[in-house]
């Protein structure tokens, strides 16, 4: 059963938030109505963090995008996989020293300011590493296409991908590839492993428990994870024991909505330690 926000939160006691951002807080018509509203309401609840896969901005970009959409959002309580580049262990012993290349917008860069990489170079050929940030606007396959034909020629060069979103979903309801969808090409077109950090992946998980818990706050079933994406409520509520609510009615799984309503009961237990629900909108 599909759920309203405000009883859901009120029924169940939760007392901290992570919240996905596409889909959820807005589409690309700007924000769904009612959900700068929800924030506050969930803030008045407990904190509130935005827990996304956008790794084209960094969180002070972000923070400064929600001001402009009436979201009260501080930039510290936004994760992002870019963060990966600090924060994981993985990712940081990859590009220790190395020359990387940074594929996508320039809007990514200050991710690897505080880096231990070498440098950030401006082409594949003097690249040790290449970090899968984000999609170019307007073509995307062009430079894919470059970057595959230098992987085929450079088979031992590491790659690493901070989103792997596939699609993300328009105001019209129409499913557009993103940067995740280009490196599973690439993974996929020359056998070549990537790196994925980001929602669904665990190592995403682990890192979004370490920094909210390093400030104080600890996760427990009485958090609650909104997103889209069935799978990454799933798999992030498994990963660190929290709840989680699939949002039904603005996003990637709008198809759901309509088969969700006929069953009964309104939870649906996925593991011992993490409960999983269906909220229609993140919207009072």
């Amino acid at each position: 059963m599909i759920q309203n926000l405000k009883k859901f939160i009120e029924h169940n006691k939760f007392n901290l938030f992570l919240i996905d951002a596409a889909g959820v807080l807005y589409t690309d018509a700007g924000a769904i109505p009612g959900a700068p509203e929800a924030v506050d309401f969930l803030k008045s609840k407990g904190p509130v963090y935005i827990v996304t896969n956008n790794s084209y901005q960094t969180p002070s970009a972000i923070a400064k995008r929600f001001s402009e959409s009436k979201f009260n959002i501080d930039a510290k309580q936004i994760l992002t996989p870019g963060l990966g580049i600090q924060y994981d262990e993985s990712i940081k012993s990859m590009i220790s020293n190395k020359n990387v290349y940074v594929y996508g917008r320039e809007f990514s860069l200050p991710y690897f300011d505080n880096s231990n990489c070498a440098k950030i170079v401006p082409t594949l050929d003097d690249a040790d590493v290449i970090a899968m940030m984000s999609t170019y606007k307007p073509d995307n396959i062009n430079p894919f296409n470059d970057l595959k034909n230098h992987i085929l020629k450079n088979p031992s060069k590491q790659i690493f991908c901070c989103n792997p979103d596939i699609h993300v979903v328009t105001h019209e309801n129409v499913k557009k590839p993103v940067i995740g969808y280009y490196a599973k090409k690439l993974q996929n077109e020359t056998h070549t492993p990537v790196l994925f950090f980001g929602k669904p992946f665990e190592n995403f998980s682990k890192m979004v428990k370490q920094i909210i818990e390093k400030e104080g706050p600890r996760l427990s079933l009485k958090t609650c994870f909104f997103d889209d994406n069935l799978e990454n409520v799933t798999d992030m509520s498994q990963h660190i024991g929290i709840s989680g609510a699939c949002i039904t009615d603005t996003g990637l799984s709008q198809h759901i909505s309509k088969s969700l309503n006929s069953k009964n009961p309104a939870a649906t237990d996925t593991q011992p330690n993490s409960q999983i629900y269906f909220v229609s909108k993140l919207s009072i």
